[in-house]
């Protein structure tokens, strides 16, 4: 009887009394030792119901939150540049092609390792990446860039779902492609003109393929898309040439401690990699980020000003991301970087070469020194 008329009140006031502590300093052991006692006496029919049921509930979901905060601060959400370079290069692995009878990478012989590269540069959903056609994928003017129109997603099933359809207006945008994305999608796009496949039935086909059945690619309206569980099994081989260490760290927690490897990221590590390239690498506004990444900008500018689908805009943002690429560029196209060389400027027209980056920055340090007396007039020039 006296069990059955207490209430939860009533055990914080005894609680209280007897370790002489305020009712949020009562240590959580006592509530769980009591959480114990009164589930034995519900079962045995002793009491109708658990008093501390909700508490226990209430305080067992705060710990998860305690937890969860700990473990959001603490865990990896970005590869190492190591890391980056393993997955890069077993993306863009040469294997040997019969048809070229020479080596080729990897992803432009099996378009599925796209999937990767794509990911990687973009920060793209697998369900957008394998809805790609390559009508979406066009070169800006003059060939300065190239950009991925992003209107669609693919569900489970195969079918092709608009932004539209959902409403996502956000989500439709013009994403620019990096340069060492955009020579292996040319890559991959010649492969396929050079084996005969129509450029009109090419330009409505999926950049990602289910399979590399030619003869299927060559039949108008055959459902070639990748479906994203099959892509995300392809990411999780890419992932694991990356050999991300295990981290064990105990976390606190209401239910006892807790092992958890902050090594393992479980949110989409591709979309928290490219956030922090594009802001640290590559020193990108918050708003050109949040556009790349089909989010919402976090300044009125970005929300209601500013055409990021402007070619000008896009090429900059390419130019950006250089300060990140580059090293992936100069790899593909063999650039081989000289240092800058020393000289002591003292016959007119001197030429100081420093070094033939493709269109990246190279710099170098002149100092000189006028010992005449008449005033000298000093001229530089560059020679691209």
């Amino acid at each position: 009887t006296a069990l059955q008329s207490s209430t939860l009140n009533s055990y914080l006031l005894l609680l209280k009394e007897k370790l002489q502590v305020n009712k949020e300093d009562i240590p959580f052991r006592y509530f769980r030792q009591l959480n114990l006692l009164f589930e034995v006496a519900r079962r045995e029919k002793y009491v109708r119901h658990n008093p501390l049921a909700e508490l226990m509930q209430s305080a067992s979901k705060r710990a998860s939150a305690r937890q969860q905060d700990i473990r959001n601060v603490l865990t990896k959400k970005h590869f190492s540049d190591t890391e980056e370079e393993k997955m890069y290069k077993y993306i863009t692995e040469p294997v040997r092609s019969d048809f070229y009878n020479s080596k080729i990478p990897k992803c432009v012989e099996q378009s599925i390792w796209l999937v990767g590269v794509i990911r990687l540069f973009t920060g793209m959903s697998l369900r957008e990446t394998c809805a790609l056609r390559w009508c979406d994928y066009k070169t800006l003017d003059n060939d300065i860039g190239a950009q991925l129109l992003v209107t669609k997603f693919i569900d489970t099933q195969g079918k092709i779902i608009t932004h539209a359809q959902k409403e996502d207006w956000i989500r439709f945008r013009c994403v620019p492609v990096a340069r060492p994305l955009k020579l292996l999608l040319d890559q991959r796009k010649q492969y396929l003109l050079d084996k005969n496949i129509d450029a009109g039935v090419l330009e409505q086909s999926p950049i990602i393929l289910a399979s590399e059945e030619i003869k299927s690619l060559k039949k108008r309206g055959k459902n070639l898309f990748c479906k994203p569980v099959k892509a995300q099994e392809y990411c999780k081989k890419i992932l694991s040439q990356a050999n991300i260490s295990e981290q064990w760290l105990i976390l606190p927690d209401a239910e006892g401690e807790r092992h958890t490897d902050i090594y393992k990221y479980h949110g989409d590590i591709f979309v928290s990699n490219l956030k922090m390239r594009l802001n640290h690498n590559c020193k990108m506004t918050m708003g050109e980020i949040c556009y790349i990444l089909g989010a919402v900008g976090n300044d009125t500018f970005s929300r209601h000003y500013c055409d990021y689908s402007n070619e000008l805009v896009l090429y900059s943002m390419i130019e950006k991301m250089n300060r990140w690429t580059a090293k992936y560029e100069a790899d593909m196209c063999k650039i081989k970087e000289t240092q800058p060389v020393k000289k002591d400027v003292k016959i007119n027209r001197q030429k100081i070469r420093s070094g033939s980056m493709s269109s990246r920055c190279a710099s170098s340090q002149i100092t000189l020194k006028n010992e005449g007396v008449m005033p000298s007039t000093i001229q530089i020039s560059v020679d691209r």
